[in-house]
Formats: structure tokens, sequence, C-alpha cells
């Protein structure tokens, strides 16, 4: 079950369908069949693989062995008593529920009580749980000691192949050879953005910042978030005015799929600025296309990053490290993580432990 387009005009860099639909085509490879429930009505019509709508219909004769929940509280805003009433239905029926929580240390901080009480109430109907991270792990642990927690790292999947080139990227923006960071992505207030803005004042040369990316478009409750992420970027755009750094920052705004792997190659640094724990999409495919990373100590980022994060709001730090990595390059690039194969491999195995509690699975007979 999962938020789902029909296409996926938005790419996978930051999007919980995609990651649904690359696990479940590498899943499939390994022999299983899949489909999948969507949270609401697809744009566009429904893809094959779609078998109902939640709280709506589900093919004819589709019994699933177990159902696999990917989950973010803003996905299934609305969604919620349909969802635990779904999960209810499963549970007499005796069909197991695994639940990978993508954003919950977001998810928890943006929503505090009423996010825990959620949660603990999802959980409660699960057999188990999966984060991408160890802190994830841990955030998710706490909410109930009870429901076991695995750890299935996020995939990393280059970006695919671009239409343009990054000269063209370079020329069309004003870049000239200018050094550049980037910051990729969905823009909202957890991205710390304005501390990247401060920290490229206190950089020396010319290096520039492109913003590539815009605001998440939503309906119903949820605009709200998108007014707030709106009001957000006019103060950040007021903080490069009010820092002169108009002529050394760009903001490109949306930035589609077919352009996604030449902005990474453009970059020759990616900042990871984050005040908050967010997915770590835009992570994944930065050591994906193998470009140099420094972020903040939130979330997951330090077990991907190491001795390359600076603690959050901290410009001067950051400045520092970037710094760092743009005039004295050459230092080995973190480990590049599992591939979504080996992602689909760690799934199936919790998959069989799942439906065979105390079994040892296949895979390892």
């Amino acid at each position: 079950m999962s938020p789902y387009e029909a296409s996926d005009p938005r790419g996978p860099h930051d999007d919980v369908a995609g990651y649904t639909r690359v696990l479940a085509r590498a899943v499939e490879r390994l022999g299983h069949t899949t489909g999948v429930l969507a949270v609401r009505e697809p744009v566009g019509g429904r893809a094959p693989e779609v078998v109902g709508v939640l709280g709506q219909d589900v093919v004819d004769g589709f019994r699933p062995d177990l159902v696999h929940v990917q989950f973010t509280a803003g996905a299934y805003a609305g969604r919620y008593r349909a969802l635990l009433r779904l999960l209810d239905l499963l549970a007499e029926r005796g069909v197991p529920v695994v639940l990978t929580a993508h954003a919950v240390g977001r998810d928890l901080g943006v929503l505090r009580l009423p996010g825990r009480v959620l949660y603990r109430r999802i959980a409660a109907r699960c057999a188990t749980l999966v984060a991408h991270s160890r802190d994830a792990a841990r955030q998710l642990s706490l909410l109930d000691p009870a429901v076991p927690v695995t750890v299935v790292p996020h995939f990393c999947l280059p970006p695919e192949r671009s239409a343009v080139t990054a000269d063209a990227l370079r020329e069309r923006h004003g870049l000239g050879d200018a050094p550049v960071l980037l910051a990729f992505g969905f823009l909202h207030p957890d991205k710390g953005l304005a501390d990247l803005v401060s920290a490229l004042g206190l950089l020396g040369g010319d290096a520039r910042l492109v913003v590539a990316g815009g605001v998440r478009r939503r309906t119903g409750p949820a605009r709200l978030a998108e007014a707030r992420d709106l009001l957000h970027v006019r103060r950040v755009r007021r903080l490069v005015a009010r820092e002169r750094l108009d002529g050394r920052v760009v903001f490109t705004g949306y930035v589609p799929p077919a352009e996604v792997g030449a902005w990474f190659a453009v970059a020759d640094v990616v900042v990871l600025p984050y005040r908050r724990a967010v997915r770590t999409g835009v992570a994944r495919l930065a050591l994906a296309a193998h470009r140099p990373v420094v972020a903040t100590t939130v979330g997951a980022l330090p077990e991907l990053f190491g001795r390359r994060t600076v603690p959050p709001r901290s410009p001067a730090a950051l400045a520092e490290t970037v710094n760092g990595l743009l005039y004295a390059p050459g230092l080995p690039l973190p480990e590049l993580g599992p591939g979504p194969d080996e992602a689909a491999a760690r799934t199936e195995t919790l998959y069989e432990r799942t439906l065979r509690p105390g079994e040892e699975p296949l895979a390892r007979r």
C-alpha cells in the first residue's frame, strides 16, 4: 500500500511512490507477485499494478499473503481512519502487515504528541516495522517496544539519463566555471536553506549556490503546509538580498526528472544543511551520482557521511567544511549503499520471517 500515481511525473528522488514502484519490481524479479493499493485515486488513471484504492474498491480475487505499507503521515493525511480500519480487517483475516516508516523523524517533529499517538495506533496493528536508518529504528522502538523493527537501508538509484548536459545547465543559469554548491529537492523550513545561504556569505572565492527544486504542491488540509513552505522561500529570498548574494544564488524551481542527473553532474558539492531529520532520498541520489556531500548531524545523515557532518544551524561550520571540499578535494566518498535488488532481498527475508515466525528464512536454508 502506498501513495501512488499512474505515472511518475516528478521522478523517484523525493517520492514514496517511486520507491514503491522500484522495490515492487525488484521483489517481482525474485519470483513474487505484487499489487499496489493506492492511498488515493491515482491522478491520470490507474496503472496496471494498482489493485484498488484505500477505503474504496479492490480487484476481485486479490488475496495477499502479506501487506506492506509505505507510510508517511503527510501522504496519508485525511485517510488515517480508513488505514486503521483496513489494518483491523487484515488482522481479522490473519494477513500480517509490514510497515516502512519513511519519515518518522520529520513526522514526529512536526506533529509532536498527535504524531506519536498516530504512530502508536498504527504500529500496534503491524507485525513488524521497517526503518531506513538506525536513528529512525530507535525512534520507532521507543514508540512501541513490543513491535520489532528492522533496518533496511534506502537503496541508491542513479538519476535517469539527462536530456541536457551539465554544460548546458551552467550556460542557462549563468554559472560559468564557478564552483557550484547544490541544494536539491522540495523546499521547506526543515531543510536549513537559510543556514546554507549564510554559509555562502562566509565562503571566499566565487562559489555559487544552486537551489534546485520548488515547493511541494498539496491538496486539502495539507495546503497549510504548502503555504508555510512558500512563506519560508520568500524569507530565504529576502535573506539572499540582504546578504547581497543575488548574483551567487540561483533558484531553479521544479526540476524535471530528465534534468536531475545533469544537476548532480554540475555540483562540486551537494549540501544537506538540514535542521531536522528528513527523508534521505537526496543523500542517496548524491551517493549514486558519486558527488561529495556535506550534511548536518541530524537523523540518519551521520550514518551516511560521518566526519563530513556539522551541527545544524551552524553556518560557520558549514562554510568551513564546504570550503575544505571545494579547495582540497580528493577525500574518499562514502560507501554507496545497497541497490534495489539488495534491498528487495532483505525485504524478502523479512517477509519470510513475518509469514513464518520462528522458522529460518528460506534464503538461508
